[in-house]
Order: C-alpha cells, then structure tokens, then sequence
C-alpha cells in the first residue's frame, strides 16, 4: 500500500485494526508479524533478500538454508533480541506456502494461524506483514 495512508478496519473485541504500509525495519511494535513464502527448490534462496533480512544480518536467509524454517504452509518461529536498526520487540514468522498457490481464502487461513499465534504473546501493539503477491491489488482488497 504505498503511497496510501493507514485506513481503519474496525474495532473488534477492543482491539482496533488499521491497514496501511509498514516499513519490517522502522515499525517500532511489540510484535511484527511477516509472511515468509516457501521457496522452490529451482530458486537460490540466497538470491532472494529483503530489506527485514539485511538489517537481520541474513537471519532469515540462514534459516532457510539450515532447513529451520523453510517457509511451509503455516510454519511458525519467533524470533527476540533483535538487533538494531531493528525496533520491533519480536518477530513471528508465518510459513506462506508457495507464494504461487496463495489465494485470499489461503491468505484468510494465514491472518487466522497469525492471530492464534500472536494471542498467547500478550502484545500491546502488533503489525502484520502478510502479503499477497499480487502487489497490484486495490487497497479495499488488501484491507
């Protein structure tokens, strides 16, 4: 969502959701939640990086390689201690699947494998980081 400001969603059970872009780096939350597709194996893993797993120091890059988080349909890992310029508290990684296959019913069923991994995390504030690879759809949809 580029260039668009935050929207709000709604209130649900005193917890008000907004959607909007969010910088993995900046975003200074208790919890970040980020999708991690699955990799095929045709694919350098090395090759493909983004700008959360440079200021991670290639963590996620890493975890792949050592086969600890492939990025499989609702896989879970939460990372702490994160270093700087990292501001989020934790991280919690959610396995996508192959990002080919993802579809907004499976994006729905990844938004509830998130939820019910954040709940028992107790968080103030929580951004999500789940993306649909159609990076081209209109704001309502992604909201």
């Amino acid at each position: 969502m580029d260039g668009i400001e935050a929207q709000s969603i709604g209130t649900y059970h005193g917890m008000h959701f907004e959607a909007g872009r969010v910088d993995p780096v900046t975003a200074d939350v208790d919890l970040l939640i980020v999708g991690m597709p699955l990799i095929p194996v045709t694919e350098n893993p090395a090759q493909i990086t983004c700008e959360l797993d440079r200021a991670l120091l290639g963590t996620l890059t890493h975890l792949r390689a050592g086969g600890i988080f492939k990025g499989g349909f609702g896989e879970t890992l939460i990372l702490s201690s994160l270093p700087a310029p990292v501001r989020a508290r934790s991280i919690l990684i959610i396995g996508m699947g192959l990002a080919a296959e993802i579809t907004p019913d499976i994006m729905g069923n990844l938004a509830g494998i998130a939820a019910r991994a954040a709940i028992p995390l107790d968080s103030g504030t929580i951004a999500c980081l789940l993306a649909l690879p159609d990076g081209d759809a209109p704001p309502a949809s992604i909201a």
